[in-house]
């Protein structure tokens, strides 16, 4: 990745982390998230035209997000089919990632890994994976579900899906993001769940980045709701808020600021009408407020 070697494999034994995020010296790349361009509207060709904006300006790091998997045409759908789309890349990703790397970045992918909708093949066939007590509702949110990583099988599915996408493409970087606050905790382990989940989380991650020392990842949790010593021990960057209008997060990144380093913190310009608040604010200002953190754009 641009500015970020890779830890070499004894450093992470020496220092008893596996996956150790790179060294504080470092410089974090320039990212360019596809989300606010085209949302669910992704094609091969979109993706390739934004790539081609995005290296002219001078990106390091170019993220495809939500979209690009199994039935995922709108939130409703696919989270838990961790296999790319036909419908949307019938050529696979491969020619998206060749044309990134040609450009001279590297390549990113999002997904959700803790989470399934109702709507998917995973949960079709194994709904009793969905944390839930046996006889009640369950609470859907953004219309999903929470896996059960109190589960050993549904940690290795898991795992296994995002193995197969890193060794079947060119990827450098993973936005690993989680949407949804947590009900109906039930588990086949209890009242032990929420360490067996974390445990879960930090053994996937733990394992990928052993087996593939080139890359790096973002943890973003609806914002900033998972940034903690825990996932900075084994994540490089984190997403702060979803409110990417300048002016908020002016005080956003002052409060981070106070508990964390500026360099895990990833900062988007958007567009000059923030789609949160529908306030205006010039180039300048966003750029100005975006390079207090790593700089990113999601688009300007």
């Amino acid at each position: 990745m641009a500015g970020v070697p890779a830890v070499p494999p004894d450093t992470h034994e020496k220092s008893g982390t596996v996956g150790r995020p790179a060294a504080a010296d470092q410089f974090r790349p320039i990212l360019y998230n596809s989300w606010e361009a085209t949302y669910f509207g992704i094609t091969e060709q979109n993706q390739i035209e934004l790539a081609q904006k995005a290296a002219a300006i001078g990106v390091e790091l170019f993220c495809l997000d939500d979209g690009w998997f199994g039935g995922r045409r709108f939130d409703v759908a696919g989270l838990g089919d961790w296999t790319v789309s036909p419908d949307v890349f019938p050529n696979g990703l491969e020619p998206l990632i060749s044309e990134v790397n040609r450009l001279g970045m590297d390549f990113g992918l999002w997904v959700e890994p803790e989470m399934v909708n109702p709507d998917s093949d995973l949960y079709r066939a194994h709904p009793e994976w969905a944390l839930h007590f046996p006889g009640r509702p369950r609470t859907e949110a953004r219309c999903q579900l929470i896996l059960d990583f109190g589960r050993e099988e549904v940690v290795e599915t898991i795992f296994n899906a995002l193995d197969s996408l890193l060794a079947q493409y060119n990827i450098a970087f993973i936005k690993w993001d989680m949407n949804r606050t947590a009900s109906e905790p039930g588990s086949v382990v209890g009242k032990a769940i929420w360490q067996a989940h974390v445990a879960g989380v930090y053994g996937i991650i733990d394992r990928l980045r052993a087996k593939y020392p080139h890359l790096t990842i973002e943890s973003c949790s609806g914002g900033g709701a998972r940034i903690d010593l825990g996932i900075l021990g084994r994540t490089d960057q984190v997403w702060t808020s979803d409110n990417t209008d300048a002016l908020d997060r002016l005080r956003i990144q002052e409060g981070f600021s106070l508990a964390y380093p500026a360099r895990v913190m990833e900062a988007w310009v958007t567009h000059e009408k923030n789609h949160q608040t529908g306030r205006f604010h010039e180039l300048s200002t966003r750029f100005d407020v975006a390079m207090r953190g790593a700089l990113a754009s999601g688009p300007a």
